[in-house]
C-alpha cells in the first residue's frame, strides 16, 4: 500500500487551507457588486459582467467545498490506515501547531487586503497561489493547514521505533501529546506521519 499522499490528497489539503481566505473573498465580492447579482439575460454583455463581478467566486465557492470534501475523506481514509500502521513511544516532542498561525500571517492574510475588481488582480492571485501549492505540495508545510490543526495538532517528535529511532513530524487527534506516550503512526510522507493516541498500561 502506498504511504504517500496522493496528488488529490495534497490538493485537497492545500484548498482547505485557505478556505477562509476563499470565503473572504467569495463574500467581499457579492457585497460589493451586488447590484450586479441579477438576471442579465443571454447576452455577450451580460456574461462579461458575471465574470468580471463574480468570476473569482464562481471559482473559488466550488473548489472551496471540493477541499472539504477532500479532505473529510482523507482524514477519515487515514484514521483507517493507521490501524495497521506502527507502534512507537514518544522520546521527546515540541508542539508545532503554532506554524499555523505563521501560515495565515504570512500566506493567506496578505491576500485578505488585496482587490480583486479587476481580472489581472485575479488572474494574479492564481499564479501566486499555484505556485505556492508547487512549493506546499513537496515539503513538510502539506501538514500546516489551519483548518486541519484545529483538530489534528502538528508536533515535531523523535519516536522510537522498534529498530531505530526517528525525527519526523506528526499530525494526531489528541492537544496533549507527550514524551513516553505509546502511539501508533502511519507514514504519508517522508518524515511525516499521521498518528493515533493508545491508552497507556
Amino acid at each position: 500500500m502506498d504511504s504517500k499522499l496522493t496528488r488529490q490528497a495534497q490538493f485537497s489539503l492545500f484548498i482547505s487551507s485557505y478556505a477562509p481566505l476563499f470565503l473572504i473573498i467569495v463574500l467581499r465580492q457579492i457585497s460589493h457588486d451586488i447590484p450586479y447579482l441579477h438576471w442579465g439575460g443571454w447576452s455577450f454583455e451580460a456574461f462579461l459582467t458575471l465574470i468580471r463581478c463574480f468570476g473569482l467566486s464562481i471559482v473559488l465557492a466550488p473548489l472551496t467545498v471540493i477541499g472539504f470534501w477532500g479532505l473529510h475523506k482523507l482524514m477519515g481514509r487515514l484514521q483507517e490506515r493507521v490501524k495497521s500502521g506502527s507502534d512507537v513511544t514518544v522520546v521527546d516532542v515540541k508542539n508545532k501547531s503554532g506554524e499555523a498561525i505563521s501560515y495565515i500571517g504570512t500566506y493567506i492574510i496578505p491576500f485578505i487586503f488585496n482587490d480583486f475588481s479587476s481580472m489581472i488582480d485575479s488572474v494574479s492571485m492564481v499564479i501566486l497561489l499555484t505556485l505556492i501549492y508547487s512549493i506546499y505540495s513537496n515539503t513538510s508545510m502539506v501538514l500546516i493547514n489551519p483548518i486541519l490543526n484545529l483538530k489534528y495538532p502538528i508536533y515535531e517528535a523523535n519516536l522510537k521505533f522498534s529498530d531505530s529511532e526517528k525525527t519526523c513530524l506528526v499530525i494526531i487527534q489528541s492537544c496533549s501529546l507527550e514524551e513516553g506516550d505509546n502511539i501508533r503512526v502511519y507514514k504519508i510522507g517522508h518524515k511525516l506521519y499521521f498518528g493515533k493516541t493508545k491508552e497507556k498500561k
